[in-house]
């Protein structure tokens, strides 16, 4: 493990530091590393490197600077909470939590009933806000919170699963 303390004065010199630092650390034959598979020390390579950043977007620039002097970089990509199945359920669970959020259920109401048809949805949205409270999912999901005050997470959970007919959701395509 290694802390480089940068001397620069932006985010780009930071990064092209970092790959500065990263390629002479490749380019040292006395630094090595334990195989994680075979147990043996060996010689380091790129892939025996990782990086952590503050910020994806800064993240995005090392990648940048590491690429630019021929050493790949690899970058996670956007996260499970991004997906529309799992925004569906988060949006579930919000409206469970508070049976007043608009918000919530208009974004079940883009993801569920308005698939491909972000014109039609905002034109809805505009015309009454509260309307989409009024969907089947949405007035299930606050009707069965309302009598089960007490529900645990899991409970929730499921509960928010089946009115959102989640399961269904995930079977459709893109």
């Amino acid at each position: 493990m290694e802390w480089w303390e940068l001397d620069t004065r932006n985010k780009d010199l930071d990064a092209s530091a970092i790959a500065g630092g990263v390629q002479a650390l490749l380019r040292n034959t006395k630094a090595k590393v334990r195989d994680p598979e075979t147990r043996v020390i060996r010689r380091m390579k790129a892939g025996d490197i990782g990086i952590l950043c503050r910020t994806n977007k800064f993240c995005e620039k090392v990648a940048e600077a590491l690429e630019s002097i021929n050493i790949r970089a690899i970058l996670p990509r956007t996260g499970l909470l991004s997906t529309p199945e799992i925004r569906t359920v988060m949006a579930g669970l919000r409206l469970w939590v508070d049976r007043e959020d608009t918000l919530a259920a208009a974004e079940l109401a883009r993801i569920i009933h308005y698939p491909g048809k972000p014109d039609l949805w905002l034109q809805d949205l505009l015309e009454n806000p509260s309307a989409f409270s009024a969907l089947p999912e949405a007035a299930a999901i606050v009707e069965t919170a309302g009598e089960n005050p007490d529900s645990g997470v899991l409970q929730s959970l499921d509960t928010v699963y089946r009115m959102t007919r989640i399961r269904e959701l995930c079977q459709l395509p893109p």
